[in-house]
């Protein structure tokens, strides 16, 4: 997730809590893919916790806002194959993903 595409109320504990991570070699990497001719899907999360009953996923691209500050890992996963069986259609995409409906200042667990 870019520190410039978090928005709503979750902006402020965000960017209190990423530091310096932004200035990796991450963000090398992902641009080398986005340049390739590769067919791939960037899967950019927020804040992780468990809950097997929670798969619900709200998905933005690169570039537009990101309210969520949460999603499980369950959700991660089944979303992540969804799209290697076809139930998910992207190609070439960077997204974020979070859970629906948690717009909050920060992560339930937190």
């Amino acid at each position: 997730m870019s520190v410039l595409e978090v928005a709503g109320p979750f902006k402020t504990w965000y960017r209190e809590h990423t530091g310096l991570v932004w200035q990796t070699n991450y963000v090398d990497t992902v641009e080398a893919v986005e340049n390739s001719d590769f067919d791939y899907v960037v899967l950019r999360t927020t804040w992780l916790y468990n809950d097997a009953s929670k798969t619900a996923v709200d998905v933005t691209k690169k570039g537009e806002p990101f309210q969520d500050a949460q999603i499980t890992r369950e959700a991660v996963a089944k979303f992540a194959s969804d799209l290697l069986t076809g139930k998910e259609d992207y190609h070439r995409e960077s997204l974020g993903i979070g859970e629906p409906n948690t717009a909050w200042t920060k992560p339930s667990f937190y």
